[in-house]
């Protein structure tokens, strides 16, 4: 009886341990690394996270063909958000509003890289933090001339000439070395205009 006893403790023991360990495993498996600006993850580089440190928006290390903004003729507003995560919102309306064959926005909604498929146009104040972050970033050029595409449409004042409204112009964020204005880089360019694009997308 004693000799069983023993065998039974012995071996809810190694139960007991074997259990443990497993879940001592899943405890590590679970363990996340924190994530930080600049860091390799999901197809391309960190350049912001959110509050949390979990969620934010990764770039390209590379561009895609210059191209303008589409919808040249349009005289109504497609997408106007400015802020950080409006980026990928401004790009399926320009590409639902849009019937260009190439543009800057369709671009990065039709690229599949790095096994993503989900790329956007940023927006002007999500391209400006692209700008902030693009040592760590990489793939940009030191240029005299180097301005990139948002998805941010501008207004450019058609109605102070006696007409309606309309939205020929978009913004740009000007990456080139001597900028065009000393006191902003956030500037404004006509949507004929073949600028640089890099897709950016969140996770």
């Amino acid at each position: 009886m004693k000799k069983y006893q023993y065998t039974f403790f012995s071996q809810l023991a190694i139960l007991f341990l074997v259990v443990a360990a497993c879940s001592s495993n899943d405890d590590t498996s679970e363990e996340t690394v924190a994530l930080e600006i600049g860091q390799a993850y999901q197809g391309g580089i960190i350049f912001y996270l959110d509050d949390s440190g979990e969620h934010g928006l990764i770039a390209l290390q590379n561009d895609l063909e210059v191209a303008e903004w589409g919808c040249t003729a349009n005289q109504a507003p497609i997408a106007q958000d400015h802020t950080i995560g409006t980026g990928e919102a401004n790009t399926q309306a320009i590409v639902n509003y849009c019937d260009e064959d190439v543009y800057a926005a369709k671009l990065c909604a039709d690229l599949v890289q790095n096994g993503y498929d989900d790329w956007f146009l940023p927006s002007i104040d999500e391209l400006g933090l692209v700008y902030e972050h693009k040592d760590a970033i990489g793939g940009f050029a030191n240029e005299e001339y180097w301005v990139y595409s948002s998805s941010t449409e501008g207004f450019n004042g058609c109605s102070a000439m006696g007409g309606p409204p309309c939205y020929l112009n978009s913004y740009v964020w000007d990456f080139s070395i001597t900028p065009v204005f000393e006191d902003t880089r956030k500037i404004t360019s006509s949507k004929v205009s073949g600028n640089r694009v890099r897709p950016i997308r969140s996770f």
